[in-house]
């Protein structure tokens, strides 16, 4: 039930309850808006709550030509320190395990990902059907890859 306003003055301190029959109706294409009454005055109105953010991105990005523009120039050069590398220093090494033995599977057409099994003997692994979502997400997801690159040879890349 929703209270409603006083209809004088004399009636004011005591709402009264309407009862669900005469509440208004609001049409199914309103009923999510909600309108709320401006109260702010007009300098608050002024003073959007964004602006410090906006104008913080709008020098940020001012910048941005500017120092692309130096970077291009001689005198930037000049404040660069020690010498050019001609090679890569470093190589990463990838920490995740790989398994021989898992390769050796997708070689005879066996996959197994999310604890289930697919034989695809003679035939593409995206041509079967998948057991379940969770499979799909492995076997798109690419991370069985790394075990065809330990196995490594011509059979592994076209495999993959």
């Amino acid at each position: 039930m929703a209270t409603m306003q006083a209809a004088s003055r004399a009636s004011a301190d005591e709402p009264r309850v309407a009862p669900l029959s005469e509440s208004p109706a609001v049409p199914p294409a309103q009923q999510s808006i909600v309108r709320t009454p401006v109260s702010a005055s007009k300098s608050e109105a002024w003073r959007p709550a964004l602006w410090p953010q906006a104008l913080k991105a709008v020098f940020r990005n001012a910048g941005e030509g500017i120092r692309a523009s130096f970077r291009r120039t001689f005198l930037y050069r000049l404040t660069l320190r020690g010498p050019i590398t001609d090679r890569i220093a470093f190589h990463p090494i990838d920490p995740r395990s790989r398994k021989l033995d898992e390769a050796d599977g997708y070689f005879r057409g066996r996959f197994r990902f999310s604890g289930q099994s697919v034989d695809a003997k003679n035939k593409s692994i995206f041509d079967c059907a998948a057991p379940s979502e969770d499979f799909v997400i492995a076997l798109h997801g690419f991370e069985w890859l790394r075990h065809l690159e330990a196995a490594g040879g011509a059979t592994a890349r076209d495999l993959a």
